[in-house]
């Protein structure tokens, strides 16, 4: 992307992550040196989920940082207009994750580059095709989560302007596209990364698998781009698209992760706060607590919290749902009354093959509600989000109930009557599910509600309120033809 293209990410060894990423500039030396063997294509790839655990990516911003303050999870968040302008206390932190996104996007369009010019290097049966997917993923990935938070309310608007979709590493800028062209390219990646990883991809995501007779490329698979994850981010960009063929893609992706071997709904965060049984697709961040103790510490005036009533409504306590794990002791914890979210601490963890220091990105909750939002059988749908409420031990007494007014406009008092009673069932479970993972506000914009829970615009959300404005530098240097 303009120029943030002009850099290269050097080479880490895979015991090496106590170090961030150096970032050098891009010389013909240091390619030949970083993809003249297959330990070398290696090393990159691995930096590539380093550099993603960068706090100005999903380290912070784009999980429980940036998104989860707009969507405003947060009650010493900032109020009022200044949150949603874009251009006042959070102009710098969106531009980062415009740079930072597409600096990640251009080297690994020189990783694709190479894994095909210098396919020679690379020895081992299948690592071409899985490193080769892994990247298309990761290109797709990227591009997604930059078209829903700078592209348009797709379902309003899908053929205005949004951005660039990359696929060179060069000094040329491309045009911004129109968000309906970013999705299918985003699609047409992930399918091609499929193909790749189908049959290739060892699907090892056991920690019991991780031994001194495994490959240690190909262990825990769920901290790289996988097949599973692919399938997950094409179920998820199906259901952006949303017209009825995408709907059905969707519910379909959803379902065959559903009903893959490999992952299992959670019953219990007593024993694994981040649930990582449920992880389709996550990140391993070095010293993840260290990093968020000025967020989520137990005292200091910056620390991001909420208050007692704040989950006491958000978490329907007075309605008979205190028996729901997302919202006890081992989720949030008070201090001096404040309540701080405390699903990364690492208290008991044995080591990160088990969760520890991890950042989901993909759980397998999100596929029951892709399927839940998609199918055409309101009972199913019904019976895919109470799955899920009843692993977060919600009773079935309290289960949602598939009436005649299931998809019709939702006439219960406090609930947004523009919507049916099946998406702001899915808006509630979004709310209670997705806290410091950052998916909430993209549902709210997904699906343009006008107001939602502590929204601080008294007027109400406009499209320009989910929509940051691109970096300056892209307008002044890009290609806006």
């Amino acid at each position: 992307m303009t120029r943030y293209i002009a850099i290269l990410l050097s080479a880490l060894s895979l015991g090496s992550c106590a170090e961030w990423l150096d970032v050098l500039p891009k010389t013909s030396v240091q390619e030949k040196e970083m993809f003249n063997s297959e330990y070398g294509f290696k090393d990159v790839l691995t930096g590539f989920y380093i550099y993603m655990g960068d706090q100005e990516l999903y380290g912070r911003s784009l999980t429980y940082g940036f998104l989860d303050i707009l969507a405003r999870r947060y009650d010493n968040s900032v109020v009022a207009s200044n949150l949603y302008n874009y251009e006042n206390d959070y102009k710098l932190l969106k531009d980062a994750v415009w740079s930072k996104g597409y600096t990640l996007i251009a080297n690994i369009n020189n990783f694709l580059h190479f894994v095909d010019a210098n396919s020679d290097v690379i020895r081992t049966p299948d690592y071409h095709d899985i490193m080769k997917g892994e990247a298309l993923g990761l290109r797709a990935f990227i591009h997604f989560d930059l078209l829903r938070l700078f592209g348009p309310i797709y379902s309003e608007n899908p053929g205005a302007v949004s951005i660039c979709y990359r696929t060179k590493m060069d000094k040329y800028a491309t045009p911004r596209l129109p968000a309906d062209q970013v999705a299918d390219l985003v699609i047409e990646d992930l399918l091609a990364a499929e193909k790749l990883l189908d049959g290739t991809d060892n699907e090892q995501f056991g920690a019991d698998e991780y031994n001194e007779n495994r490959d240690p490329f190909l262990v825990l698979r769920q901290l790289r781009m996988n097949v599973w994850a692919v399938r997950a981010m094409l179920a998820r960009a199906y259901l952006y698209k949303g017209d009825p063929a995408s709907r059905k893609l969707a519910y379909d992706y959803a379902r065959e992760v559903i009903d893959s071997p490999h992952f299992e709904l959670a019953e219990s965060n007593t024993d694994n706060r981040i649930l990582f049984s449920e992880h389709i697709f996550s990140l391993h961040i070095y010293e993840m607590e260290k990093l968020m103790e000025g967020d989520f510490g137990m005292s200091g005036s910056d620390r991001l919290y909420v208050r007692q009533d704040t989950l006491d409504e958000l978490y329907e306590k007075n309605a008979g749902y205190s028996t729901d794990f997302r919202q006890n002791s081992y989720y949030f914890q008070s201090s001096e009354g404040k309540f701080v979210l405390r699903k990364f601490d690492q208290s008991g963890y044995l080591g990160k093959y088990d969760g520890a220091e991890i950042m989901p990105l993909i759980r397998l909750s999100e596929m029951y509600y892709i399927a839940a939002e998609c199918t055409t059988d309101a009972g199913e749908s019904a019976d895919l989000i109470n799955t899920v409420r009843h692993a977060r031990s919600i009773p079935e007494s309290l289960d949602i109930q598939a009436t005649n007014a299931y998809d019709a406009p939702d006439v219960r008092p406090g609930y947004d009557s523009s919507k049916s009673v099946r998406i702001n069932e899915l808006m509630k479970e979004y709310r209670k599910e997705f806290y410091g993972e950052g998916q909430l506000f993209y549902f709210y914009k997904r699906h343009f509600y006008r107001t939602f829970f502590h929204c601080p615009l008294s007027a109400g959300m406009a499209a320009e309120n989910y929509t940051p404005r691109l970096p300056d530098d892209e307008y002044i240097f890009g290609n806006n033809n």
